[in-house]
């Protein structure tokens, strides 16, 4: 039965119809700020300083998307005088160039999705997508999917960044299931913010 179900389901992902509903609006608001701080809260562990070193309050420019998040943040340090200090590493940065560099991020941060960070609806979204579409075009192409958690267990919008499950994490590594990730079981639903 469940076979049989898999195959309707299919049939309904690849018309273009799809069971779950319509794409989540982006955060705003609170939602949006909170998830920010948890963003920046990672970038701040990833800059490495000692503990006792005081985190920079930071007023924010506005968020850049991720295309331009490179270009944004490299003018940034040079404006504040780094012409040297790379943007995606600290090795090799001292103590300045490492407040330099958390500081750019935090007047121009990416959109919290970059990070794995969902609101509530997206995560709701996103998880009915995987169990709903993902799991059962997979399933119905030879690739069981051994591990779904629960909606609790999949992730919540304080959870450490990217931590949501995807149901290709938990596919048999021995099979090459690039062309269904790519083209028949798609990885995210079109216009979902990729992560």
């Amino acid at each position: 039965m469940r076979f049989a179900s898999s195959l309707g389901l299919l049939a309904v992902v690849l018309a273009g119809c799809s069971p779950v509903s319509a794409l989540p609006p982006e955060p705003s608001g609170a939602e949006l700020e909170a998830l920010i701080a948890l963003e920046l809260d990672f970038q701040w562990q990833f800059v490495g300083l000692t503990p006792d070193t005081a985190r920079p309050a930071v007023d924010r420019i506005r968020i850049v998307s991720m295309e331009e998040a490179e270009a944004v943040h490299k003018q940034c340090l040079l404006d504040a005088g780094y012409e040297n200090v790379r943007v995606n590493t600290t090795f090799g940065a001292d103590r300045d160039e490492r407040l330099a560099i958390y500081t750019c991020s935090a007047q121009y941060p990416t959109p919290p999705s970059t990070f794995g960070l969902f609101s509530e609806q997206q995560l709701d979204f996103l998880y009915d997508y995987f169990t709903r579409v993902t799991v059962p075009c997979l399933e119905a192409n030879g690739v069981p999917v051994p591990e779904i958690p629960s909606r609790e267990a999949f992730g919540t919008p304080s959870t450490q960044v990217k931590q949501v499950w995807i149901p290709y994490y938990s596919v048999d590594r021995d099979r090459d299931v690039s062309f269904l990730m790519a083209d028949r079981c798609r990885y995210i639903p079109e216009g979902f913010p990729a992560f």
